[in-house]
């Protein structure tokens, strides 16, 4: 009663020095616990200090919105958008290329999630 249900997984490379838990029925930003010990032939070591984190989220499904740009010179202009309104959103990332490149060739630039503009140097 009470009690917490763990999963133990068991890492044999040490070498690796990383696991990754993959479960498509995972809920986005579902918190978990986590801790960690060692072993070897002799065996267990004590656990670390037990971790929370989080799943990952999914990726926003909104694009940004009435996006314009204003030549400020012959070498800078400002890109302005209406945000998206998924909370989940960590920030934007401006790309921007010559018309005679392609996107391939693109330069990029990331704002955080509060911004919604951004001035680009062109050349």
């Amino acid at each position: 009663f009470g009690e917490k249900e763990w999963r133990r997984v068991t890492v044999t490379n040490p070498e690796i020095g990383r696991y990754v838990h993959k479960d498509e029925s995972m809920p986005p930003s579902t918190q978990y616990q986590v801790k960690v010990k060692a072993f070897n032939n002799k065996g267990d070591g004590p656990f670390s200090l037990t971790a929370v984190i989080y799943s990952a989220q999914d990726a926003p499904t909104e694009t940004p919105t009435d996006v314009s740009v204003k030549v400020l010179s012959s070498s800078e202009m400002s890109v302005s958008w209406h945000h998206v309104s998924d909370k989940s959103v960590e920030g934007y990332q401006i790309r921007y290329w010559a018309a005679h490149d392609k996107e391939a060739a693109a330069q990029r630039v990331q704002v955080s999630n509060q911004e919604y503009s951004t001035k680009l140097e062109i050349g």
